[in-house]
């Protein structure tokens, strides 16, 4: 019984700790900040690589 309790306590506190995790997330907006960095920089890459304009 006590290996079982231990086991749910681990468990709690791993959810607690995703959870707590996910609403700073959320209140911080960082998803969509991250969104954009990776959007940022592919546009970039993208308007800055040589192309080679063959005819």
């Amino acid at each position: 019984m006590k290996d079982i309790m231990r086991k749910f306590e681990i468990l709690l506190a791993v959810l607690l700790l995703l959870t707590g995790i996910l609403f700073i997330v959320y209140i911080t907006n960082a998803d969509s900040k991250l969104v954009e960095f990776i959007y940022d920089k592919l546009w970039e890459f993208h308007h800055n690589k040589v192309v080679e304009d063959k005819i």
